[in-house]
């Protein structure tokens, strides 16, 4: 794992933060992660589903794909890396497209005046505290920090740079007979107890923020949410991020 140099390092982080600086007539953006353990839905509700429905509601709205399976899709994983070396290419990747997003939102600002005023939204497939739940739990802290400080990210930006997270259980979790049929990721093996166990981690990577939502496969009472369910429950609570937006610019 080869460290940046001091020259490079939090280069992407300062690119990002250009496009993010205050400008006048202009709406913040805001950035949702919405994450879960493997076969949870997540990537099929993030840019097919959520971004048309923002946009019917009058929202600027870009999404991110997952870093981990764009580089895992280009021959770049743990063989290659190591597990580390590899979450820290994660990072920097999904940086990348974060920045990616933000300059498409300001083209889009540009080109729709009647709403650039209005707050925009990225909604990416997990996000930077992700890669927590890829380590030993009594590891993961330290490595995590230590890669973020590899790629230039402070730990208390980190920690508030997602107006929202929501966590998508996986399917193995509540409706295990449909483990491997509903939602697959041809880079993805685990069995059922792995991606319970990968849930959890995950859940334990984001369960500290303070807007943090949890969609599960079945309700209070045992019933089965379905899918369209579930993407709406994300829906709304993407939707929630931005109208606590728009009620803080009118405070």
């Amino acid at each position: 794992m080869k460290p940046s140099s001091s020259f490079n390092r939090g280069f992407r982080l300062r690119e990002l933060l250009s496009l993010l600086a205050h400008r006048e007539g202009y709406g913040p953006i805001l950035f949702h992660a919405i994450t879960g353990g493997p076969e949870s839905g997540k990537s099929t509700t993030t840019a097919p589903y959520i971004l048309p429905k923002l946009n019917m509601e009058g929202y600027l709205a870009v999404s991110v794909s997952e870093a981990a399976t764009d580089r895992l899709a280009n021959n770049i994983s743990y063989v290659n890396l190591g597990r580390a070396g590899f979450q820290l290419s994660v990072l920097g990747s999904h940086l990348d497209d974060e920045i990616r997003a933000c300059q498409a939102i300001r083209m889009l600002q540009k080109k729709y005046p009647k709403v650039r005023h209005k707050p925009a939204i990225v909604a990416t497939d997990r996000g930077l505290f992700d890669i927590e739940a890829y380590f030993a739990k009594r590891v993961s802290w330290l490595i995590t920090k230590t890669l973020f400080r590899m790629e230039g990210i402070p730990w208390e930006w980190a920690e508030n740079h997602y107006a929202g997270v929501t966590h998508m259980d996986t399917i193995a979790k509540g409706l295990p007979e449909l483990f491997g049929k509903k939602y697959t990721n041809a880079h993805r093996s685990e069995s059922i107890l792995e991606a319970v166990a990968q849930d959890d981690r995950t859940i334990g990577s984001w369960s500290w923020h303070p807007r943090f939502c949890r969609v599960k496969n079945t309700d209070a009472a045992g019933k089965v949410i379905s899918a369209d369910e579930k993407r709406e429950i994300v829906l709304r609570d993407v939707l929630a991020t931005l109208r606590r937006a728009e009620l803080a610019m009118a405070a």
